[in-house]
């Protein structure tokens, strides 16, 4: 099939069609049925640098066949390269063909990268790295300013996150699905006993809390998802209220929080123009999105899940930009696009 568009699916350690969800990989195969493009899936222990050749994966008659081919003209990579190994690879497929690829900057390099335009730092909400050294020092006085979040700075689907909330005399502490009432030094003593060891290998941040309850008293965020255009403008494909279950101080997805679209979300926050809002998140989603694509490693970005925490006030806050976001339940909303950016880059 020597003239049809053909796009290589790249991921390092498993090829896709064992690590995608079977929606993710029925939109895939769906749109370049329809577009007339053909979608391989590969790893990076696939690629035959000697032979300049790809052992791949094609979906033919109703099942993943292996096929044997040529370096395509477009590689979308699923992951960043994280061992030797996958580097190696990366920079070979980079010195053939056209590679859709990302670096993985995390939460806190991110928001900093941001701080640092005027327009967009109002928006940032107020973080330090905790340093070992210093740890019990910077919780302490953190704490003493009000209410404070300690977590990973590269995420962790909603898990292991600690909420220290100053009530009188006491700290209520929420981590997951536990809470405790105890003393100051008692909170801080917690948390430092289980981050302190994991800080040898992984950065931990802490952040100003930021009240996100809704009027029934449910913590809420705004996810705003949303594709690349051709014209390196974006489109939405999903802008949803998300409200989180029971008594959980976070609204993630991966924690089983509820869907609702953005005008409803606003309705029930007691905005009095919820259209207004919504044009609000859209355009300060478009500007933050812009604006990462313009650092250095993220120029190949082509969607991104941005959460956004919307206070008492009805102000954005930037939570994070999810680069390679799930997006469950709108899967086929999310290829179209997708596939319309993957093609625009054939044309480069």
């Amino acid at each position: 099939m020597p003239d049809t568009p053909t796009i290589l699916l790249l991921g390092h350690e498993t090829t896709l069609h064992h690590s995608y969800s079977p929606v993710r990989l029925r939109a895939v195969v769906g749109e370049a049925a329809y577009r007339g493009v053909r979608v391989l899936l590969a790893r990076s222990a696939d690629c035959d640098m000697e032979a300049e050749r790809i052992r791949a994966h094609e979906f033919i008659d109703g099942d993943w066949r292996p096929v044997d081919v040529p370096v395509p003209r477009l590689v979308v990579a699923a992951a960043p390269p994280t061992r030797p190994a996958h580097r190696v690879v990366d920079a070979w497929l980079r010195a053939r063909t056209k590679v859709l690829a990302f670096d993985g900057y995390d939460k806190h390099q991110m928001a900093a990268m941001l701080a640092a335009y005027p327009h967009l730092k109002p928006h940032i909400i107020p973080e330090e790295v905790l340093v070992a050294e210093r740890l019990e020092a910077q919780l302490a006085e953190w704490l003493a300013g009000g209410p404070i979040v300690v977590k990973r700075a590269d995420g962790a689907l909603g898990t292991g996150i600690f909420f220290l909330l100053p009530q009188g005399d006491e700290v209520a502490v929420h981590k997951d699905e536990h809470s405790w009432r105890c003393t100051r030094a008692e909170a801080i003593a917690r948390v430092i006993g289980a981050i302190r060891v994991r800080m040898g290998y992984r950065t931990y941040l802490v952040q100003r809390f930021i009240d996100t309850h809704d009027l029934a008293g449910q913590p809420a965020t705004v996810r705003a998802d949303m594709v690349r255009r051709p014209d390196d403008g974006w489109d939405f494909f999903r802008l949803t209220g998300r409200v989180s279950l029971g008594s959980k101080l976070i609204s993630n997805r991966a924690k089983g929080s509820a869907l609702i679209d953005a005008e409803s979300y606003f309705i029930a926050r007691g905005a009095a123009d919820p259209e207004g809002k919504v044009r609000e998140a859209k355009a300060l989603s478009r500007e933050i999105a812009s604006t990462l694509c313009k650092q250095p490693g993220l120029g190949d970005c082509y969607e991104f899940g941005i959460d956004l925490a919307v206070d008492q006030d009805l102000h954005f806050w930037f939570l994070e930009a999810n680069k390679r976001p799930l997006a469950n339940g709108a899967e086929i909303e999310r290829m179209m696009p997708a596939m319309t950016y993957w093609l625009s880059q054939l044309d480069d």
